[in-house]
């Protein structure tokens, strides 16, 4: 069962629950019995990859499509 984020529309409270997604539309806040609605949540995260240096290429590297493009042009390969 995956995992909700949940906001009850009357007392505001936020929590989290495992709910069948069939039933994520009809859970109730535990502490009032109000209704409650399930908030987006981001599940992956972004593909985020700072700049580094990397002393075998002796070059700074901003992601892995730039390290394999630095590899390509000085004929490495990845061992």
């Amino acid at each position: 069962m995956p995992l909700y984020d949940f906001k009850c529309k009357s007392c505001m409270i936020e929590w989290e629950e495992f709910s069948k997604m069939d039933e994520k539309d009809n859970i109730r806040c535990e502490l009032c019995g109000g209704e409650s609605v399930s908030l987006i949540t981001i599940t992956s995260k972004p593909n985020v990859f700072m700049e580094e240096y990397d002393e075998g290429l002796d070059a700074v590297v901003t992601g892995p499509a730039h390290r394999r493009q630095i590899m390509k042009e000085r004929h490495y390969e990845e061992v």
